[in-house]
């Protein structure tokens, strides 16, 4: 069973992490530099 992750997979999940806990915006901004 292949599951394929999408653009708007990824947007959904970021959005419901960031709502949830503010500091992992931080951490996700500082991985999307490396």
């Amino acid at each position: 069973m292949e599951y394929k992750i999408t653009q708007k997979d990824v947007d959904e999940y970021m959005d419901m992490v960031l709502n949830k806990n503010p500091m992992s915006k931080f951490v996700f901004d500082m991985l999307s530099k490396l």
